[in-house]
Formats: C-alpha cells, structure tokens, sequence
C-alpha cells in the first residue's frame, strides 16, 4: 500500500474514472477521490473488509466513493476507468490480466502491487501478453509496486 501511494502522488487523477480492483480498506480509494479523481469506484469480494472500507471513507468524510460487493468480472461491460489500482496478489492479476486490460480506456493505467518480488518478472510478462506496456517497477523487501499501460 505504502507503494503504491507513492506512485499515486506523483500521477494526475484530476477528472479522472478510477477503479480500485480490491478495494480493501478503502484506502488507495480515498487517496484516489482526494488526489482530484472524478469518480471511484472500489471492488471488494470480502465482507469485513467491505464494511471497513465504508468506515474508512466516511471517517474521511467522502461520500462519492461507489462501493461495490463485486469482482471485476460483475462490472457492466461498458465501464472503462483511466486508472485502475490493484493491490492484489500476483495471481489474480494474471487470472485476470485481459478483463483488467479490456476495462481501461485508451491510453489507460494500471497500478499494481501486493506482488511478491519473486513474482515480479511473470507478472510483467502476463501484463504483456495482454496488450499493457511496462512503464515502471519499484521494490522494497520482498514487494514490488508495477505501472504499467495499455497502448
């Protein structure tokens, strides 16, 4: 998360659809809103963590935040978001590295991490197969945080 925060300052969200592809606690979603973004919408499967996210932007006092009990997979064919942000294992982002590349627009960025140092390399590689171009990785300890875009 401390990644990916990171990598979140130094981007424009100003007007931007933003999708946070397991939203966990809400964070990186309510940096999203904050960061100027024009809409979020946050995917969760886990019920507790749901119910924490909906505490944690509503301590931060946003409203606009649209919390869904979803996969990527259950989105409306025709939502596309600028930016996606996935702080999830490796293996659900190769599970679902064309859904992911098929939801952005043109031009399009994803910000993945949770992935393991180790995984790194058929992460980028899986990403690439599905249409994303590598733009940056960072690592700390075993972690790594990936940017990558699609064409």
């Amino acid at each position: 998360t401390k990644m990916m925060l990171e990598k979140m300052e130094n981007l424009k969200f100003s007007n931007k659809k933003i999708l946070d592809f397991g939203c966990g606690s809400g964070i990186l979603s309510i940096a999203a809103k904050k960061l100027g973004a024009k809409t979020v919408t946050a995917l969760e499967i886990d019920d507790l963590a749901i119910n924490s996210a909906k505490e944690n932007i509503k301590f931060s006092n946003l409203s606009d935040i649209d919390i869904r009990h979803a996969s990527i997979e259950h989105l409306p064919k025709s939502y596309k978001f600028d930016i996606i942000l996935a702080n999830i294992s490796s293996n659900i982002i190769i599970n679902f590295s064309e859904l992911i590349y098929s939801r952005l627009v043109k031009g399009g960025l994803l910000l993945c991490s949770g992935i393991l140092s180790s995984d790194m390399h058929k992460t980028i590689e899986k990403l690439k197969s599905s249409g994303f171009i590598s733009l940056d990785s960072i690592q700390e300890e075993d972690w790594c945080c990936l940017e990558l875009k699609i064409a």
